[in-house]
């Protein structure tokens, strides 16, 4: 796929005018990311919108210990943006998990080709900003309700049904991370879920 069908895919999915892809030809970056390359750390400045071309990123938190707890994860034709305040440093920090393309879109640019070519471009920007809170709260929510109401094996599982694809391509250790145990336990569960699921 390339570049412009990915945003284009991205505009459609957030109710954004088609048409703006022609405007938005130049005015999108991309940025190559090897892995475990870190594109923001934890309390700086993020005011773009991020596509995901290809590859997988993750959000983690960054400990005072040095350690870091995986908050979610984001693979390709994903998007995040910071909607809920552009001017805030954030709390969480953001890496690439292996080599990734990442197509950015400033959110001030968005803005503005939406002012220059929409009559309506505060409703529309209100469209996008709904769009991904909503992403964002969903992630929220089904990681929550996981780490509350299941045990570590039933997450394990969880996970299994809801992102085979990244339990597949993260290593043990994130995805220990992600669901709130050690790569030790996680290792014994997942030594049980195979013999579970032989019987």
């Amino acid at each position: 796929m390339s570049n412009l069908s990915c945003i284009l895919k991205v505009l459609n999915q957030c109710n954004l005018p088609a048409g703006l892809i022609r405007y938005l030809r130049d005015n999108y970056k991309v940025r190559f990311c090897h892995a475990d390359e870190v594109i923001f750390h934890q309390k700086e400045y993020w005011n773009s919108v991020f596509i995901v071309k290809k590859g997988l990123l993750r959000f983690y938190y960054e400990q005072e210990n040095g350690g870091e707890v995986n908050k979610c994860f984001l693979g390709e034709g994903e998007y995040m943006a910071p909607v809920w305040d552009e001017n805030t440093r954030f709390n969480f920090s953001l890496a690439s998990m292996e080599e990734s393309v990442i197509l950015i879109i400033g959110l001030d640019v968005l803005k503005d080709l939406l002012v220059r070519n929409q009559s309506n471009s505060a409703e529309y920007y209100q469209r996008f900003e709904n769009k991904v809170l909503k992403n964002i709260v969903l992630k929220k929510i089904d990681r929550e309700m996981s780490q509350i109401t299941m045990n570590a094996t039933e997450r394990y599982a969880y996970a299994l049904k809801t992102m085979p694809e990244i339990v597949e391509r993260i290593p043990q250790y994130h995805l220990a991370s992600y669901l709130g145990i050690t790569p030790v336990t996680l290792s014994r569960i997942k030594s049980s879920y195979v013999k579970m699921k032989k019987v």
